[in-house]
């Protein structure tokens, strides 16, 4: 199978004193062909947008926006860490038709309709010795709730 795939991604950042936001802009398109679910564009978990679960839509053209603000609460010693962090974010995003091939039938299996999903999260975030950590609370446009608990990377 041959396709070709772009995906854009931009991020900027303000801090004034204990204070951060940011805004992030992503997009990816597959030019009209279809691709493997394990290459399609993926939405869904903290940040993307937060309240749905990681990667749970998957599209061939995606559209993706965030805002996010957070305020450093308390420092941290060496060697703990950095800092302790409340935020909160807004986000939306948008993919097209999420479909593939079946490889038995050959016909197209549609796995996430084209749509608009908004998601928005508080969360309480730590800088530490093993890397970040975050206790986070989704939340979706249509009421759906998610729980995030995150060490390590984003």
């Amino acid at each position: 199978m041959q396709y070709s795939r772009t995906l854009f991604n931009a991020e900027a950042a303000y801090s004034v004193g204990k204070n951060t936001i940011s805004l992030r802009l992503k997009g990816g398109s597959n030019f009209g062909a279809n691709m493997p679910y394990y290459d399609q564009l993926a939405l869904g978990g903290f940040l993307n947008p937060s309240g749905y679960a990681y990667e749970q839509f998957r599209g061939n053209d995606m559209a993706f926006g965030s805002l996010v603000y957070y305020r450093q609460i308390a420092l941290l010693t060496p060697p703990l860490g950095h800092g302790l962090y409340l935020g909160a974010s807004l986000e939306t995003g948008w993919l097209s038709d999420g479909d593939f091939g079946s490889l038995s039938t050959g016909k197209s299996i549609i796995i996430s309709r084209e749509a608009a999903r908004y998601g928005g999260s508080l969360f309480f975030g730590s800088d530490t010795w093993i890397g970040l950590a975050f206790l986070v609370l989704g939340v979706t446009s249509t009421g759906e709730s998610t729980i995030y608990v995150l060490i390590g990377r984003l």
